[in-house]
């Protein structure tokens, strides 16, 4: 089921939303994006190394699993969980608080992990992330944007996947 976009309670006649967005990119060809949160998860064993998963990418089950099943990446994830559960209603609270135009604001809080190729950790990660955010904020639109995949699949569920056209570096 997608996630629902529902509006941020505000007063008077603003209508304010916050839209989350996921992005995993490459370091070896990319500068990162513009980001209100960045993380480098180059620290996340690499399966480009593994010869049965380098053709693969992080939308595939065996890269999710090979990844997100090491130690560090489950602590990592924990810790990213707790934390966005503090930052995101901060940030929706400071959206209702800004003064702005009677009309529809939207804005973006963008999240976005890196690795070496922008094709397997950082896109497993990026995948899990949005899928914990949308567990804690269902009321969010979540849009996983993986810059490195030339096409991806409409997975997890519960978000909206997105690539460049590009080829793999």
């Amino acid at each position: 089921m997608p996630a629902i976009d529902k509006n941020i309670p505000s007063s008077g006649t603003n209508n304010r939303k916050l839209k989350i967005q996921v992005i995993s990119f490459a370091y070896k060809s990319n500068s990162p994006p513009k980001a209100n949160l960045l993380f480098d998860v180059r620290f996340i064993d690499n399966p480009f190394w593994v010869e049965d998963l380098r053709p693969l990418n992080g939308l595939d089950k065996k890269v999710q699993d090979f990844v997100l099943k090491q130690d560090v990446s489950q602590q990592f994830l924990s810790a990213f969980k707790q934390m966005v559960k503090m930052i995101i209603p901060l940030q929706a609270a400071s959206i209702v608080a800004k003064i702005g135009t009677p009309s529809e604001v939207e804005t973006v809080f963008t999240i976005a992990f890196g690795c070496t190729g922008g094709w397997h950790r950082s896109v497993a990660v990026s995948g899990e992330a949005a899928r914990l955010i949308n567990e804690l904020f269902p009321e969010y639109e979540i849009e996983v944007v993986h810059k490195e995949i030339p096409s991806a699949d409409t997975s997890p569920a519960t978000t909206k996947q997105v690539a460049r056209e590009e080829t793999r570096p």
